[in-house]
């Protein structure tokens, strides 16, 4: 039985719910981590209500930061040598 289900089975919670779960991940920031969500989230959020459209506006939230990241390094990094530290390396 998949995980999902389970979950599904013994909580209290409405039948599409999962369908909103990868919006939970939407606060990531990496090209690696939009991979990540959407290789586990794919083929699962095709069964509930509005799955594929949180999934999508949450793959597109983590592109986003993740190209905000990108441009921004440069100038970050710039202006925090100004005052004797650095960024972290992510």
């Amino acid at each position: 039985m998949h995980a999902i289900q389970v979950i599904l089975r013994h909580a209290a919670i409405d039948a599409d719910a999962p369908g909103g779960w990868p919006g939970y991940a939407a606060n990531l920031c990496s090209e690696a981590d939009r991979d990540d969500v959407a290789r586990f989230w794919q083929r699962r959020v095709t069964s509930y209500a509005g799955g594929e459209r949180n999934l999508a506006q949450t793959l597109e939230s983590i592109a986003s930061c993740s190209r905000l990241r990108v441009r921004e390094r440069g100038s970050v990094g710039a202006f925090l040598a100004r005052y004797g530290t650095t960024a972290p390396v992510r």
